[in-house]
């Protein structure tokens, strides 16, 4: 996890692949927008831009422990590892 902005991280695990985060937003039933370079979808007050090589860009994040539980962690406890 990287801080890369104002109220914004980085987050990069290969592990997260188009395929992942599609089936889980699917099962999750929450709403995204798919393109050819990336889905974008929110997370609570939290937007995030997830692109195919794993890489995730979380933005209005002010406080970590706020956001509890992120959307990796949302994405791990689906059984993606």
């Amino acid at each position: 996890m990287k801080f890369c902005g104002r109220d914004m991280i980085q987050v990069i695990d290969e592990r997260l692949t188009e395929n992942i985060v599609t089936e889980t937003l699917e099962q999750a039933d929450i709403a995204f927008k798919k393109t050819p370079y990336f889905i974008e979808f929110n997370y609570g007050d939290t937007r995030i831009v997830s692109f195919s090589n794993g890489r995730m860009l979380m933005h209005n994040v002010e406080n970590l422990i706020k956001h509890e539980p992120s959307s990796t962690n949302y994405l791990a406890r689906s059984g993606y590892e």
